[in-house]
């Protein structure tokens, strides 16, 4: 075997434990359908046992077809060790087997156990979940994978480190490379021949993206392994040959491990690997929340009140709502100081012992683990907000240190209270500890309070590229994670802040300019608001689309799509959404404006381009969960419409004002009593139309609507001044036959949807030449630009 890397002898130095007893996978199919994998070591054997619960009632039967594969995820193969269960039969389809499963716990569950021999090991089980004739795959379209006689793998050291020594003498080895561009990778394993004997064979296994992925890196660790001394491995990665993107793959050679030498004492995770959920940023939806706060809530155990597995006793709750990832405020050990909710950080890889409810030393992290895993099987993203500015060590005027201040100030600190992000010391903790909650907790993404100083030098200067936000974006480890910059002060960012936080197109960011414009032109009614809300509502291209003609860097001038951008109304730094209602509605308004006023923010939150970001208190009882959840559905179901990927994507916006044929008053010169009025409605080519209307002022206004698109009615999606649980529908009712108009209470938010025939085709002369145009979107108006006079500013 050519250029591969011979493994040095460590096994003086390696931990002495008994060989992983089980390891534990949690996947989804495509349809949401939950599929649990143990496997559990034995004399001999592997068995794998499955559940599998279906994401809707269904009593048909379910079979799973299964084989192995080591070399190709496509190739399945059944060797005659390898005996099916009874019942079994051949699947043509796979080239495996056909089993079928057996139904649990009153129709809910379905599980089988499946026996591998220890000598087929490592290999991969891959197997489809049937019924009948439909077939169902994991989430990325491929088939189920669980390894068997080797684990996920830690990706937190890279090359090859011996993670553990078992009971029989043989060790597991840990294997990890950073390859952005592959597509696939594979192992490549084989021994050196001593004392004359001949050399042994390789062996090749193929690494699942799902499991053996994080970021850039891809891991995997191998057990049962003898002689370590005598074994040389490399890597195999395949992508596209060609040269235009920089790559130079070569899918035919075994490649040397860049970190051949580099061998390391580790141990390996506790045997749990589950798939992380890992949402694109355009299907993600962001429950923020204090782990304190959310914790003692109703629901909630006495001992576990305030503390991470408090958050567990409210997850039907969590997931009532349709939200896809929790943002958690910062969990780290912490004391009082200026940071999120009057604390700052202490410790920046410790979770604070505060969130526990066992004692021991090692409690902390456990139970956040245990949070952790818990929340990515129900499909939860899990993202922190953590504060690299301010700590709880104090200033020079009141100080309180602990550790940083007391060990070297002079370079931790800058102007006496503020982290000194700028210098290269705290640029490698600050990695360090990003790193560590990303490989050790699993955690899906970071939010960064007061991201501002992470753009200063070491002398307070602001730097267009700042060399910690790039490295944080180019890091292996955290470069596929949720980074989001959440500024505290943009003076402190490039350029003022007219461009937000240094990006080079792959930070996201909190769009604070999208509460600030929601407020101004829906809960205080200014006058010329309604081009600010139109722009936020639009995906806020002023902000994150592409600008290359201002003379910036790239790292401000690249463009980002709109789901970069996380729109909120609200922050649990700033009050409570009803805190944040009250602010803006006079001292005599009743309850039911303050309510319909925060359900109409929510409704431009989550009917806006962005990844929509709640408050806790926004789902704080199952009726406010119920309105977000249909609001979530109705944005999902209307994708194209409502969240499409890129500002140019085709469809085609208008926007109105409340009376017949009028435009919302752009340059706020109107007086008329229904001047602040703003609707918008977007269609696309297959016939679907939705349309939303915002009435800012505090008393009833008629709407005139537009018409729905042929053979089809208005239904009536949500109304935010009906009381639950008519705010909003699953099934939109119908609007009656004819109506043309609509009367909206005030503070209120209308959604109505159509779904009429697409229309026919063109015919003519120049039929080809505008539906040439209208396949590049070229004849339909951008997501940011009104189709009328004057609209939203881009």
């Amino acid at each position: 075997m050519k250029s591969v890397s011979q493994l040095a002898a460590a096994l003086a130095d390696a931990p002495t434990q008994a060989a992983l007893v089980v390891d534990r996978y949690a996947l989804r199919s495509a349809s949401g359908d939950l599929v649990e994998a143990a496997v559990s070591r034995h004399s001999g054997h592997f068995d794998v046992q499955l559940a599998v619960t279906p994401a809707a009632a269904d009593t048909t039967d379910l079979d799973i077809c299964w084989g192995t594969y080591r070399t190709s995820p496509s190739k399945w193969f059944a060797p005659a060790a390898l005996q099916a269960p009874p019942g079994s039969a051949r699947d043509g389809a796979t080239g495996g087997w056909r089993t079928p499963l057996t139904q649990f716990s009153g129709g809910s569950a379905w599980m089988l156990v499946l026996r591998v021999p220890a000598a087929l090991a490592p290999v991969t089980l891959a197997f489809e979940l049937a019924r009948g004739s439909e077939r169902a795959r994991a989430r990325d379209g491929g088939a189920f994978a669980v390894p068997v006689g080797m684990a996920a793998g830690d990706p937190s050291v890279l090359g090859a480190t011996v993670a553990a020594l078992a009971d029989d003498g043989t060790v597991a080895i840990n294997f990890a490379v950073t390859s952005r561009g592959a597509g696939a990778m594979s192992l490549v394993v084989a021994r050196l021949p001593t004392g004359g004997a001949p050399a042994a064979g390789c062996l090749e296994v193929a690494l699942c993206p799902r499991l053996n992925r994080t970021g850039a890196v891809w891991h995997v660790a191998v057990e049962g392994l003898r002689d370590a001394a005598t074994l040389c491995w490399g890597w195999r990665a395949e992508a596209d040959i060609s040269w235009a993107d920089g790559s130079r793959f070569v899918p035919g050679q075994v490649m040397l491990d860049p970190y051949a030498r580099a061998v390391a004492r580790l141990a390996l995770p506790e045997g749990v690997n589950l798939a992380a959920p890992r949402a694109p940023a355009g299907d993600t939806a962001v429950l923020e929340l204090d782990v304190a706060g959310f914790a003692s809530g109703e629901g909630v155990a006495p001992e576990r009140r305030g503390k991470f597995l408090g958050v567990l006793d409210r997850l039907e709750h969590i997931c009532a709502s349709g939200v896809t990832a929790l943002l958690l405020t910062p969990v780290t050990l912490a004391a009082p100081g200026d940071g999120a909710l009057g604390r700052a950080p202490v410790s920046y890889f410790t979770p604070d012992p505060a969130y526990a409810v066992g004692t021991d030393p090692g409690a902390p992290a456990r139970e956040m683990r245990q949070l952790v895993r818990r929340l990515h099987e129900e499909g939860l993203e899990v993202l922190l907000q953590v504060e690299y500015c301010f700590t709880g060590e104090g200033s020079d005027a009141a100080p309180a240190p602990a550790s940083l201040r007391g060990l070297d100030a002079a370079v931790y600190y800058r102007g006496g209270a503020l982290l000194n992000c700028g210098h290269a010391a705290v640029r490698e903790l600050v990695l360090a500890s990003l790193r560590h909650w990303a490989a050790e907790y699993d955690v899906d993404g970071f939010c960064f309070l007061n991201a501002e100083t992470l753009t200063l030098d070491r002398d307070g200067t602001v730097l267009d590229a700042p060399p910690l936000a790039e490295d944080i974006a180019a890091d292996p480890l955290l470069r596929g994670l949720k980074l989001i910059a959440w500024s505290g002060d943009d003076r402190l960012l490039p350029r003022g802040g007219e461009r937000g936080f240094p990006h080079w197109g792959r930070w996201l960011e909190r769009n604070k300019r999208f509460a600030a414009d929601a407020a101004a032109c829906l809960g205080r009614a200014d006058p010329a608001t309604a081009s600010a809300l139109a722009t936020r509502i639009t995906g806020s291209a002023d902000l994150f689309a592409a600008r290359w003609d201002a003379e910036l860097p790239g790292s401000l001038a690249a463009g980002r799509r709109p789901a970069c951008g996380l729109n909120s109304v609200s922050f649990l730094a700033k009050g409570t959404l009803r805190e944040h209602v009250d602010g803006l509605l006079p001292a005599e308004a009743g309850a039911g404006e303050r309510a319909t006023l925060g359900r109409s923010l929510l409704a431009a939150v989550l009917l806006a381009q962005g990844v929509p970001t709640l408050p806790a208190d926004a789902v704080a009882d199952a009726a406010a969960a119920r309105f977000v959840r249909l609001l979530l559905r109705l944005r999902a179901r209307y994708a194209p419409l409502l969240r499409p990927p890129a500002y140019d994507s085709p469809r085609k916006i208008l926007w109105y004002g409340a009376g017949p044929g009028s435009v919302p008053d752009w340059e706020g010169a109107s007086s008329a009593p229904d001047a602040r009025f703003i609707a918008f409605s977007v269609a696309a080519g297959d016939g679907s139309m939705v349309y939303a209307a915002f009435n800012p002022h505090g008393h009833y206004v008629t709407a005139s609507l537009p018409a729905p698109p042929p053979g089809a009615a208005w239904r009536v999606a949500a109304d935010t001044a009906r009381l639950p649980p008519d705010d909003a529908f699953d099934d939109p009712p119908p609007l009656p036959p004819f109506t043309g108009s609509y009367d909206m209470a005030g503070k209120s938010a209308l959604v109505l949807v159509a779904d009429g025939h697409p229309p026919p085709p063109l015919r003519g002369p120049g039929a080809s030449t505008v539906a040439s145009a209208a396949s590049s979107g070229a004849s339909l108006v951008s997501s940011y630009v009104a189709e009328t006079t004057g609209g939203p500013a881009a």
